[in-house]
């Protein structure tokens, strides 16, 4: 049997991997459970979180209509049975994936001009601006 983790586990996990990402960054609630953390304007990389285990991958608007589609990528996933249980372990092995998936998306030099125009400082959790307020994620 595989190992799940709780809802408060992955809120703790959540808390956790949120810092790896780039800033600003933003967590979702998934419907199935678990989190969607994603990173970056426009969104760079995403992190889903799940009870059977965690995904990383760079992260693209897709333009669909009047609203934008996030479409994850996949560089890497893995159970929490094949992740180490312990804080260090699980920061050393997320913050490179994390790090690669932003390098494979590098923001353009109009998107880095605009981000430095902007005040930084954004909430966690806060919408991030210039991203479309709908995204759909598709899962590929």
């Amino acid at each position: 049997m595989k190992p799940t983790l709780s809802d408060g586990d992955l809120r703790l996990r959540a808390d956790l991997l949120q810092p790896l990402l780039p800033t600003p960054s933003r967590r979702e609630s998934l419907p199935n459970g678990g989190y969607s953390l994603v990173g970056g304007v426009p969104p760079r990389v995403v992190v889903r979180l799940t009870p059977a285990g965690l995904r990383v991958g760079p992260a693209k608007v897709r333009p669909w209509g009047q609203r934008g589609v996030l479409v994850e990528g996949r560089l890497a996933a893995a159970s929490w049975g094949e992740l180490p249980s312990d804080d260090i372990g699980l920061v050393a092995v997320v913050g490179p994936l994390t790090a690669a998936a932003a390098a494979m998306n590098p923001p353009t030099a109009a998107q880095k001009h605009n981000a430095m125009a902007e005040p930084s400082g954004a909430a966690v959790g806060a919408p991030i601006r210039g991203a479309p307020p709908d995204l759909e994620v598709e899962n590929p």
